[in-house]
């Protein structure tokens, strides 16, 4: 496999926190829970994943080839026995790696995402970003006037423009929007290895998200069988940053266990 150097950041001393963020994400939507992580003694790495942030844009892309990506960074900067945190995409990328390579991690923490399969319910963004030519974007409220005729909601609009980079040239987008859209199908299937991991797992779901459900515990405690769900009152997809203080206390608590 083709691995890929990712972009990271460093926050705090002590034991290791590795995160990984969701599709169209990247590491800057986890600095704030990194820096209260690391207030609390820990050691935090978020990452860009390929194709995302400041990572290198490759035309491949799967939760195989994002593991392995990891795999080599968490070699590279000697963390093995680190806890694993992943949001949605990089939810299952954490899973896949966790199964492929359990020896690298102590922990795993799955935040509002299955190791199933999911309906393509991202088209819409899709489409409304390729629709938008960045070569005529002339500045940044006029982006969100053109992303807003299709993308209704806010808070998912600000997300996805969060991604919007000026440069000398004009703007361009900080993912590699080609390469994910013709990857989504892959990104959206089901993990590629059905081997268990036996080591303490957590998942975080959102209890106003419907990406994991109680019915998905079967699947979960068959992968995973030292593993519990725990859902976040008053919260979505976006978990750590619709309820932090709760996030964080669940996710310490998890961590601080023996």
């Amino acid at each position: 496999m083709n691995t890929v150097q990712l972009n990271f950041k460093q926050t705090g001393e002590g034991p290791a926190i590795v995160i990984l963020h969701g599709l169209f994400g990247s590491l800057d939507n986890w600095q704030t829970m990194a820096r209260e992580l690391a207030d609390q003694g820990f050691s935090v790495y978020t990452v860009d994943l390929r194709n995302h942030g400041k990572s290198p844009h490759t035309d491949d892309m799967s939760h195989e080839l994002m593991a392995e990506d990891v795999k080599e960074f968490i070699e590279q900067h000697d963390l093995q026995g680190c806890t694993l945190v992943g949001h949605s995409m990089g939810g299952k990328t954490a899973m896949q790696l966790a199964m492929q390579h359990p020896e690298l991690i102590s922990k795993l923490v799955v935040v509002d995402i299955a190791p199933k399969p999911y309906m393509a319910h991202h088209n819409i963004y899709f489409d409304a970003l390729l629709n938008i030519d960045v070569k005529d974007i002339e500045s940044r409220s006029d982006a969100n006037k053109k992303l807003g005729k299709t993308v209704k909601n806010e808070a998912v609009k600000l997300f996805l423009l969060k991604n919007l980079d000026r440069t000398k040239d004009g703007y361009n987008w900080k993912f590699n929007l080609k390469a994910l859209d013709e990857n989504y199908k892959a990104l959206i299937n089901g993990l590629t290895t059905s081997k268990q991991f036996t080591k303490p797992t957590l998942f975080i779901a959102g209890q106003l998200s419907d990406y994991i459900t109680k019915g998905d515990a079967p699947e979960i405690e068959k992968l995973f069988p030292n593993s519990k769900i725990e859902f976040i009152a008053k919260s979505g997809h976006w978990v750590h940053a619709e309820q932090p203080e709760q996030f964080q206390s669940v996710l310490l608590d998890f961590i601080k266990a023996n």
